[in-house]
């Protein structure tokens, strides 16, 4: 369900051009106010020439399941991958669900790499999807919060009713896959953001929570069209209606309860403990732990992004803010706001739209952090745009952008009016000698399709420089980056645009099995 969804670009693109998207409630979002915060650095858009020593590329094999949004953690010297953070959307089938937290994310691989091959682990107990993972001093794993499968049964036809997970588990390393539980959650929440703090404990903050209680249900008519009606059971699977619980609501689901509370769990003790709120409630938030120990925490999803086909109310500001959380102090303080995108380069006025994708976000080792592909739209334009935040100073610097125009009167087509090396989708890590590596991504072609690429670069934060890496083995969007031991970057998972799209809710490639290897050059 997060906005990392390869299959949600196309629906985001048709609104964007076709000017229909919501404007933003937010006066800060406007042209105006967005050309006011105009960047404080040239961005640099064409690679230095490629040095021989840079680095190379080697595939890694092929991972048992095909996922589209994993997560993948270091675990020692090997990389354990587990999860799908994905549904499915495919037609009104009364087969199928319109969304699923998909079985196969219960199952665990790990890649060995003095063996330079994958084993399958024993997964996780239950399906979950929208959890973190957050790798402990020790080498173990935690994984905690998310959703659950909902009801499967034949018997609730399209029915959502999921529940929001407290649940904890602990990978205990090794390749026996042997998984603990934890302690619970103080909160059951979906789509929290974490990450370790320097004694050990790990932050986890944010989500949202949804409960099967708050049922809705709709009817599926035959001619593919639906209604929401009032509370009955399914009727029967033949007729010119079905009707399907999903609550006794009308005209729609409450909404799902936005969280700023966070949590700390200590795993000594094996037990959680409150500690200060957020500022502004946000789900599926970015967040990294800084050189200097405290935690950065970016942005929000789109407020309709969540399960069961609600929404959360969220204040405006969470799309467009940052905060740090301090473990000395223990609370949350607002850091600098995320600079607006200057529209100039592309004809006409533009009412800001929102946000598509808020982006990946990386450490930087000398500090701060970088905020790569945070992906946004106005009426009949799209930007890409990478981000540098300074902890010290707190404040955002925009170092690269793509701008994208998509007019009306152009039926669809898009026109890259500013070229960049930002893509939406791209994956980040950090590699050797401080720098970022930035690989593949989705490029627009139209409004509605785009295609991905294996272009490779690496960003130097000390010099500002970027200087073009060898591509990668294939074409790679989305999926996970794990930064090894010496700096060597894993990528696996993800999506390209030639794959066709798998509905099952069960077992099935949602995306590449492959995996490649940056090995970083001296």
């Amino acid at each position: 369900m997060r906005d990392r969804l390869a299959c949600l670009v196309a629906a985001a693109m048709i609104v964007a051009s076709c000017g229909s998207a919501e404007p933003s409630t937010s006066p800060e979002r406007s042209s105006a106010a967005a050309t006011a915060a105009t960047n404080e650095a040239t961005p640099q858009h064409t690679p230095s020439p490629l040095p021989t020593e840079i680095g190379s590329w080697k595939t890694t094999g092929m991972m048992a399941v095909g996922r589209l949004a994993p997560h993948a953690l270091l675990a020692d010297r090997n990389v354990l991958v587990f999860g799908n953070d994905t549904s499915t959307f495919p037609e009104l089938d009364p087969s199928s669900s319109d969304q699923c937290v998909r079985d196969d994310s219960r199952a665990v691989e790990i890649w060995d790499r003095d063996s330079d091959s994958w084993m399958t682990l024993g997964g996780l107990s239950k399906p979950r999807a929208d959890f973190v993972a957050v790798p402990l001093q020790d080498g173990r794993v935690l994984v905690t919060g998310g959703v659950n499968a909902g009801i499967t049964s034949d018997d609730y036809l399209y029915a959502q009713s999921h529940d929001s997970y407290s649940s904890t588990y602990i990978y205990n390393g090794g390749f026996s896959s042997i998984w603990s539980k934890g302690g619970l959650l103080g909160t059951a929440r979906t789509a929290p953001a974490a990450a370790a703090l320097p004694d050990g404990r790990v932050l986890v903050a944010g989500g949202y929570y949804i409960s099967a209680a708050d049922r809705w249900w709709f009817e599926v008519r035959t001619d593919g069209g639906f209604a929401l009606a009032a509370d009955r059971r399914v009727s029967g699977r033949e007729g010119a209606v079905i009707q399907i619980e999903l609550a006794d609501v009308d005209p729609g689901p409450p909404p799902a309860t936005a969280l700023a509370t966070a949590e700390l769990y200590d795993p000594a003790t094996d037990t959680w403990s409150a500690t200060s709120p957020l500022r502004f409630a946000r789900f599926g938030a970015a967040a990294v732990a800084l050189a200097d120990g405290r935690v950065l925490v970016v942005g929000s999803s789109p407020t309709n992004d969540v399960w069961d086909h609600r929404w959360v109310d969220l204040d405006d500001r969470a799309q467009l803010t940052a905060e740090i959380y301090d473990p000395g102090s223990g609370r949350f303080s607002l850091t600098g706001e995320l600079p607006g995108v200057d529209w100039t380069a592309v004809a006409g006025a533009h009412t800001y739209a929102g946000v598509i994708r808020i982006g990946s976000l990386v450490a930087l080792a000398g500090g701060g952090a970088l905020l790569v592909g945070r992906t946004e739209q106005s009426e009949g334009a799209f930007a890409i745009r990478s981000l540098r935040f300074d902890a010290a100073s707190g404040a955002w610097t925009e170092i690269d952008r793509v701008l994208y125009a998509s007019p009306p009167q152009t039926t669809g087509m898009v026109t890259e009016v500013e070229p960049g090396h930002s893509r939406m989708d791209m994956l980040a890590a950090s590699s050797v000698g401080g720098r970022v590596l930035l690989a593949g991504g989705a490029i627009l072609t139209t409004a509605d399709s785009y295609e991905t690429t294996a272009e490779a670069v690496l960003f130097d934060p000390e010099t500002g420089q970027w200087t073009a890496a060898p591509p990668m083995p294939e074409p790679r969007a989305g999926g996970a980056a794990v930064t090894l031991g010496d700096r060597a970057v894993l990528l696996v998972g993800g999506y390209t645009h030639t794959m066709p799209r798998n509905e099952s809710c069960s077992w099935g490639a949602t995306g590449l099995t492959s995996a490649v290897l940056f090995i970083p050059g001296s």
